[in-house]
């Protein structure tokens, strides 16, 4: 922490996790424009949680395409902080399946199921 409060963003640095909860009229921005900016400026983890899905999406500057969370996401923060989401907890209800629909703005159900059998 600091001693002092910054005053401006650029004091701050560049954040180490950024969160988004997305609704139908911020998902196209969430994951596009916003997720170029927060990976360009070197934002250690963006997580984009889509309540509808019942899903966080994770990114990295590096990735050109997420990591399809549906159950717990854990992650190390600088300093050895571990942060750890059992979605089940904040997102509940049952996981998609092959049978549901995807709910507008989602991932393909191809990329959310495939992601679901690789685990």
């Amino acid at each position: 922490m600091w001693a002092v409060p910054p005053a401006t963003w650029s004091e701050a640095g560049v954040p180490v996790l950024a969160i988004e909860v997305i609704s139908p009229t911020s998902a196209p921005r969430d994951r596009g424009t916003k997720r170029r900016i927060y990976q360009q400026a070197g934002v250690g983890e963006y997580w984009i949680v889509d309540v509808d899905a019942r899903i966080i999406e994770r990114w990295h500057p590096e990735d050109q395409r997420p990591e399809i969370v549906h159950e717990r996401l854990t992650a190390e923060l600088p300093g050895g902080v571990i942060v750890a989401v059992a979605l089940a907890d904040v997102l509940p209800g049952p996981m998609p399946t092959a049978d549901s629909p995807v709910p507008r703005g989602t991932l393909s159900r191809e990329v959310l199921l495939s992601k679901t059998r690789d685990e």
